[in-house]
């Protein structure tokens, strides 16, 4: 396979790579250099995969989960009748 780079210095990446890669619009590409062959693979998210996720939840300290999802949705039939 070929492809032509732009006066901008872009490419467009053959549809077979795209679907061998899983490569979809907007995902992030590496290019390594492996004894001189250049290799272009998906990039790997950085960092922490949970770091996204801070702050979706409030942070409870002290509180068992039924405690925390009492809290969140109040009391129902099933707690006054069998925790009465």
């Amino acid at each position: 396979m070929t492809a032509t780079i732009t006066s901008k210095g872009q490419v467009t990446i053959p549809a077979a790579v795209r679907r061998r890669l899983g490569l979809k619009k907007g995902d992030q590409l590496e290019f390594r250099d492996e004894k001189g062959v250049v290799v272009l693979c998906k990039a790997r998210p950085v960092g922490n995969p949970f770091h996204k996720q801070i702050g979706i939840l409030p942070l409870v300290v002290g509180k068992t989960p039924v405690e925390f999802t009492r809290d969140l949705r109040g009391w129902d039939e099933w707690d006054r009748e069998n925790l009465a």
